[in-house]
């Protein structure tokens, strides 16, 4: 446990470090209509897409996906549409992109358990006490609207999209006894501290593997 320990704390570790080029895993150009495509790695390929843009252009996917719905040839030759909301995600030139909350995100680190970045809209209310009705001051509601850049992950189980904490992690890590025993082990400050590294190591131990 002594060395378990030490190891951990002599490594140094970031998010930037955690990226795809860690994984050996290869995804066909093209969008997935749901997270069994992307076990699959059978997309919609590009050479489907009804679209007057060049398909050759480096930025193709990314144009497309600017637009509300996006058509595109089934194996029958049939036209089909389909809006961007409801598509899980696509892959070009090896990088995913998973859409949550109608925005493709990037995923900056790829595993079973899997981490991206994505804006987010976030209100947050308090209470004040500036309205005066003549005679006190009485609580008043207000609210402001930001937008936050905030991590999420990923279960490459079954697609399920998680708040990035170390409660998601402790679910994550269960089906892990041992990982998970360790991880619960740390005081709370260290399990925020090695969050990270106990995903990569869950990642090591279990990789995610993608048909080719």
């Amino acid at each position: 446990m002594k060395t378990f320990f030490l190891t951990l704390s002599l490594t140094i570790f970031s998010f930037s470090v955690f990226s795809q080029s860690n994984i050996t895993l290869s995804f066909n150009n093209g969008f997935f209509l749901n997270f069994d495509q992307i076990l699959k790695n059978a997309p919609i390929s590009t050479e489907q897409i009804i679209s007057s843009l060049n398909h050759e252009n480096p930025f193709f996917l990314k144009k497309v996906f600017e637009q509300d719905s996006i058509h595109y040839l089934d194996e029958n030759a049939n036209e089909i549409t389909v809006s961007i909301n409801d598509i899980w995600g696509y892959a070009f030139n090896n990088v995913l992109y998973i859409n949550y909350q109608n925005q493709f995100n990037r995923i900056a680190q790829l595993g079973k358990i899997s981490i991206f970045l994505a804006k987010v809209t976030v209100t947050k209310t308090y209470d004040t006490m500036n309205n005066y009705d003549g005679s006190l001051y009485l609580p008043e509601s207000r609210s402001t609207t930001t937008t936050e850049l905030q991590r999420y992950v990923v279960d490459f189980s079954n697609g399920q999209i998680y708040p990035f904490s170390t409660e998601s992690v402790k679910l994550l890590l269960s089906s892990d006894s041992d990982l998970y025993t360790k991880y619960m082990q740390l005081s709370k400050r260290k399990r925020k501290k090695m969050i990270f590294l106990y995903i990569r190591e869950f990642n090591k131990k279990h990789p995610l593997i993608i048909p080719k």
